[in-house]
């Protein structure tokens, strides 16, 4: 019995080592089975990027968005006046500076709201963006100096005469209408890419009177020229693409910056009118009307760039972001007003200039 018994034991650990090697076998070939799975479901199916952005629970996939815009507008071409110290032609030497407009900042708003499609994470959204601004500007012309009148028409009882004070207004009514179907996706660990495409329109509205006042006429008597440019609207229509980037510097924090390009087609209409009066004889001028309308197309670029705050609450039902940041845009060829430079009919300039707005943007939205 004692033979058998130390027998056994001699046999032990073989026989635990045949046991070792049959377990590890046998997990061995079941990771080569989970593998040869995994890579047959590979092969079988496509995978894209992991979706970005809101991931609210038991949501309504919508989203509000709210943003107060402090911008500033400025145009090319808005010189209303030169001052000269040599008015008279008397002098050898002849100083010339234009008078520019000074344009002032002034607040917007942009809303918006959307739908985040179910299926693969699309998003479907609509944004409205309005500016009202106007800008007013002053000058008088120094002892032995003269303002010329920049915008009056040279055949006109005011043509070439140098005035004591002239002033300039303008106003500006932008409206953007933007329809946008895009993707929210990560590129990386910390880089989402939201890219887009969809339909803008636009109602540019601009409004630009000058009043050149007190120039000398005939002995004892002296002239105001009023130039109204009371109309240079454009409505247009087009595509537009774009792209949207964020940088996660946290789970939070991010830094995003944006950028689109869209390509409209439109109609300008112009209106002008000028008329002068001689204060003395409390007489007017028959006034001058200029008409034009035409279509034509006119590219946008917009450019965005900022800090960003993200959060979701109530068990990720509810989604919060911020956003501070800088815009530019630029309307290209948007100054249509119309300026004659000599009595001939062929010497007047139009397309005077480019419309841009830049300045800063906070932005609030909410998905739920």
């Amino acid at each position: 019995m004692q033979r058998s018994f130390f027998f056994l034991l001699s046999l032990a650990p073989f026989l635990l080592s045949a046991d070792s090697d049959s377990t590890q076998n046998a997990a061995l070939r079941n990771f080569n089975t989970r593998l040869t799975k995994l890579e047959k479901e590979m092969k079988s199916k496509k995978w894209y990027n992991p979706p970005a952005g809101a991931q609210e629970v038991k949501g309504f996939h919508l989203f509000l968005i709210g943003e107060f815009l402090w911008w500033k507008a400025e145009e090319d071409g808005l010189t209303f006046s030169y001052k000269t110290n040599n008015p008279t032609g008397q002098l050898s030497e002849n100083k010339i500076r234009l008078e520019e407009m000074d344009f002032e900042w002034d607040y917007g708003y942009r809303v918006g709201g959307g739908f985040n499609i179910p299926h693969d994470r699309w998003d479907i959204s609509f944004f409205w963006t309005n500016l009202n601004t106007e800008s007013k500007t002053h000058k008088n012309a120094d002892d032995g100096n003269g303002l010329f009148p920049y915008w009056s028409f040279p055949n006109g009882i005011a043509g070439g005469e140098f005035f004591d004070s002239a002033e300039a207004k303008w106003k500006l009514f932008l409206n953007i209408g933007d329809m946008e179907l895009g993707k929210d996706f990560y590129v990386g660990k910390s880089l989402s890419v939201h890219p887009f495409v969809g339909p803008r329109t636009v109602w540019i509205d601009q409004e630009f009177n000058v009043e050149y006042l007190t120039a000398p006429f005939l002995p004892g008597q002296t002239i105001n020229d009023f130039v109204k440019m009371k109309k240079c609207d454009y409505w247009g229509l087009g595509p537009r693409i774009g792209m949207d980037m964020q940088w996660w510097l946290s789970r939070s924090f991010n830094i995003y910056a944006s950028a689109a390009i869209s390509l409209l087609y439109g109609e300008f209409h112009i209106l002008q009118e000028e008329h002068a009066e001689i204060v003395e004889l409390n007489a007017e001028q028959e006034p001058l009307n200029f008409r034009n309308s035409f279509h034509i197309s006119r590219p946008i670029t917009d450019l965005a760039i900022g800090f960003g705050w993200d959060t979701q609450f109530a068990h990720d039902r509810l989604h919060i972001g911020l956003k501070v940041g800088w815009e530019q845009h630029i309307f290209f060829d948007q100054n249509q007003f119309i300026r004659f430079v000599s009595s001939s009919t062929n010497s007047l300039l139009s397309n005077r200039g480019d419309l841009s707005t830049e300045g800063l943007t906070a932005s609030l939205r909410l998905d739920f």
